[in-house]
Protein backbone atom coordinates (compact mmCIF):
# COMPACT_ATOMS: atom_id res chain seq x y z
CA UNK A 1 0.00 0.00 0.00
CA UNK A 2 0.92 3.37 -0.64
CA UNK A 3 0.24 7.23 0.11
CA UNK A 4 0.15 9.31 -2.92
CA UNK A 5 1.23 13.12 -1.57
CA UNK A 6 0.88 16.52 -3.45
CA UNK A 7 3.40 18.79 -1.96
CA UNK A 8 3.72 22.84 -2.95
CA UNK A 9 6.51 24.56 -2.48
CA UNK A 10 6.77 27.95 -2.19
CA UNK A 11 10.80 29.54 -1.87
CA UNK A 12 11.20 33.70 -1.28
CA UNK A 13 14.26 35.08 -0.55
CA UNK A 14 15.05 37.21 2.29
CA UNK A 15 16.60 40.21 0.70
CA UNK A 16 15.57 42.32 -2.55
CA UNK A 17 14.71 41.58 -5.18
CA UNK A 18 12.62 39.02 -2.97
CA UNK A 19 12.32 36.71 -6.06
CA UNK A 20 9.62 33.72 -5.04
CA UNK A 21 9.50 30.00 -6.91
CA UNK A 22 6.61 27.86 -6.42
CA UNK A 23 6.56 24.18 -7.26
CA UNK A 24 4.15 21.51 -7.22
CA UNK A 25 5.18 17.78 -6.88
CA UNK A 26 4.03 14.36 -6.62
CA UNK A 27 4.80 11.42 -4.43
CA UNK A 28 4.25 7.96 -3.95
CA UNK A 29 5.13 6.72 -0.96
CA UNK A 30 5.18 3.60 1.45
CA UNK A 31 5.72 2.86 4.77
CA UNK A 32 8.72 3.55 6.23
CA UNK A 33 9.88 5.88 3.18
CA UNK A 34 11.22 9.39 3.11
CA UNK A 35 10.64 12.07 0.56
CA UNK A 36 10.90 15.66 -0.56
CA UNK A 37 14.56 16.03 0.32
CA UNK A 38 15.66 19.11 1.85
CA UNK A 39 19.39 20.33 0.72
CA UNK A 40 21.08 23.43 1.69
CA UNK A 41 22.33 25.59 4.67
CA UNK A 42 24.08 22.37 5.96
CA UNK A 43 21.45 20.08 5.93
CA UNK A 44 20.37 16.87 3.59
CA UNK A 45 17.40 14.96 4.76
CA UNK A 46 14.26 13.86 3.83
CA UNK A 47 11.47 16.50 4.74
CA UNK A 48 8.71 13.83 5.12
CA UNK A 49 8.40 10.06 6.26
CA UNK A 50 5.07 8.04 6.26
CA UNK A 51 5.14 6.43 9.68
CA UNK A 52 2.13 4.42 8.85
CA UNK A 53 -0.79 4.05 6.61
CA UNK A 54 -4.27 3.10 7.97
CA UNK A 55 -7.15 3.78 5.23
CA UNK A 56 -8.66 6.57 5.23
CA UNK A 57 -5.81 8.60 7.10
CA UNK A 58 -2.07 8.05 6.98
CA UNK A 59 0.62 9.14 10.11
CA UNK A 60 3.32 11.66 8.32
CA UNK A 61 6.32 12.48 10.37
CA UNK A 62 8.33 15.65 9.05
CA UNK A 63 11.89 17.17 9.66
CA UNK A 64 12.65 18.67 13.08
CA UNK A 65 14.11 21.60 10.78
CA UNK A 66 10.15 22.50 9.88
CA UNK A 67 7.56 24.06 11.81
CA UNK A 68 3.71 23.02 11.51
CA UNK A 69 1.85 25.82 11.51
CA UNK A 70 -0.90 25.83 14.10
CA UNK A 71 1.78 23.38 16.31
CA UNK A 72 4.32 25.86 17.53
CA UNK A 73 6.00 23.35 19.31
CA UNK A 74 5.48 19.50 18.27
CA UNK A 75 7.19 16.71 20.29
CA UNK A 76 6.73 13.80 18.28
CA UNK A 77 6.74 15.54 14.79
CA UNK A 78 4.23 13.10 13.62
CA UNK A 79 0.77 14.71 11.94
CA UNK A 80 -2.36 12.35 10.67
CA UNK A 81 -3.42 13.65 7.42
CA UNK A 82 -6.74 12.52 5.95
CA UNK A 83 -7.90 12.60 2.29
CA UNK A 84 -7.63 16.20 0.92
CA UNK A 85 -6.96 17.79 4.11
CA UNK A 86 -3.77 20.20 3.67
CA UNK A 87 -0.71 20.49 6.37
CA UNK A 88 1.28 23.73 5.72
CA UNK A 89 4.75 23.32 7.18
CA UNK A 90 7.94 26.08 6.90
CA UNK A 91 11.79 26.76 7.59
CA UNK A 92 12.61 30.38 7.84
CA UNK A 93 16.15 29.84 9.14
CA UNK A 94 18.19 29.77 5.75
CA UNK A 95 19.03 31.93 3.12
CA UNK A 96 15.38 31.43 1.59
CA UNK A 97 12.23 31.08 3.69
CA UNK A 98 10.86 28.23 2.58
CA UNK A 99 6.82 26.95 2.95
CA UNK A 100 5.26 23.42 2.39
CA UNK A 101 1.84 22.87 1.74
CA UNK A 102 1.64 19.00 1.98
CA UNK A 103 -1.80 17.04 0.95
CA UNK A 104 -2.62 13.45 1.43
CA UNK A 105 -4.81 13.25 -2.65
CA UNK A 106 -5.09 9.24 -2.33
CA UNK A 107 -3.99 5.92 -0.83
CA UNK A 108 -3.43 3.03 -3.45
CA UNK A 109 -3.30 -0.61 -3.12
CA UNK A 110 -0.44 -2.21 -5.42
CA UNK A 111 -1.73 -5.78 -5.37
CA UNK A 112 -4.70 -4.89 -6.76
Amino acid sequence: MKAVFVVKTLEADWKPPFKKTESIEEFQVAVGEGFDRFVGNGNDEDIFAVKDIRPPMVDLAYSKLFTMEGIPSAKHMVVTLRPNEEKIIRYLWGEKGITKRIKLSDIVDENQ
